[in-house]
């Protein structure tokens, strides 16, 4: 009787792990057109994300145009439900960051880039990834 529910046990555990699901969330597609933010006040840009449940993120496309170059990029968790980055504020909780990182880009058409995260957990309904310090004449494609 105890390994019969010893073995229903570890059934229900494996369906249950096995019904995870993998989930793509897209803030820009390469058939929508092409809008950039150049101006030499900003010094931050942020795309805010809404899963369905607290996840994993295991990898972040990231598409630039122009010229190829470096940024630093960084994932924000919840904020405190805020619905913009506090990134520079005592609220903050950057959870993953990279300076330096090098994207790149072609002059007339956004270039997809991929990051591998390594499995970022985010506890909550919203994240943020940002990019900072931008090289000149490289720009995120949104």
């Amino acid at each position: 009787m105890k390994k019969i529910i010893l073995l229903f046990s570890l059934i229900l555990l494996c369906g249950y792990t096995a019904s995870a699901t993998l989930d793509t969330l897209t803030y820009w597609s390469k058939g929508s057109g092409v809008i950039s933010y150049n101006n030499p006040s900003i010094t931050m840009q942020w795309a805010h994300f809404y899963p369905k449940a607290p996840c994993y993120i295991k990898k972040v496309i990231v598409w630039f145009y122009g010229n190829s170059g470096t940024a630093n990029m960084y994932i924000a968790g919840q904020e405190a439900g805020s619905s913009v980055p506090e990134v520079v504020g005592a609220t903050s909780r950057v959870i993953w960051g990279q300076n330096g990182m090098q994207f790149n880009a072609q002059p007339s058409t956004a270039m997809a880039n991929a990051v591998d995260i390594n499995n970022v957990f985010i506890d909550g309904n919203q994240f943020f990834v940002g990019f900072t310090q931008i090289a000149t004449g490289m720009f995120l494609a949104s």
